[in-house]
């Protein structure tokens, strides 16, 4: 067996079905980080995608801790979008104003710096509330139409704009009708995900 589970104990369950050995490849990701690896598996973990460094060294962080990072866009794709997804199930665009529906805003290879503070950009840390979040980056060769037609720069930008379930769900529906309608279409992702506590 392998892929994700929300908890130990849905782990648990499951060695106790198929044995210890089975499970060893099944990982545990907390809601609704889970989620995300059971929606978008099939463009997780490619090479050559996205890449997302965050600064924190350890997968569990305090409140008022930096949640900087720095997003590297690939070398093929230009279609980059970056999602913020806060435990309470709200998702938040965090591309700059000005970059929504527009190719390029990256170059390729370009690395790209978030939530330090510095030079004008926002800075982000961790707060209320606490429990499992992510950051998701979704890099393309072609726009992800539904995501372009849902998001609305003026509207959006650095704002709640969905919960998880909606957006996991549109997303992966939107790579699933490209992928199928248009053989050259190509999409990676990356998740980075970490626990934020009081």
């Amino acid at each position: 067996l392998s892929g994700v589970v929300g908890t130990a104990k849905e782990k648990a369950s499951l060695a106790g079905l198929f044995g210890e050995v089975a499970t060893r490849t099944v990982d545990v990701r907390p809601w609704p980080v889970c989620l995300a690896y059971a929606s978008l598996g099939d463009w997780l973990d490619a090479r050559g995608g996205p890449q997302i460094r965050m600064d924190i060294t350890r997968p569990r962080i305090e409140f008022d801790q930096s949640l900087a990072f720095d997003f590297e866009s690939p070398l093929d794709l230009s279609y980059n979008y970056v999602f913020y997804l806060v435990s309470d199930g709200g998702v938040v665009d965090l591309r700059p104003r000005g970059t929504a529906n527009v190719a390029g805003w990256l170059a390729p290879g370009e690395v790209r710096r978030f939530g330090d503070g510095r030079q004008g950009r926002l800075r982000f840390t961790a707060s209320a509330p606490a429990g499992p979040e992510a950051i998701i980056a979704v890099s393309s060769n072609r726009p992800i139409h539904a995501l372009e037609g849902y998001f609305s720069d003026a509207a959006t930008a650095g704002q709640n704009i969905a919960t998880d379930v909606a957006i996991f769900d549109l997303l992966r529906n939107a790579l699933l009708w490209q992928s199928e309608t248009d053989p050259k279409f190509v999409a990676k992702i990356d998740i980075a995900s970490f626990e934020v506590l009081p």
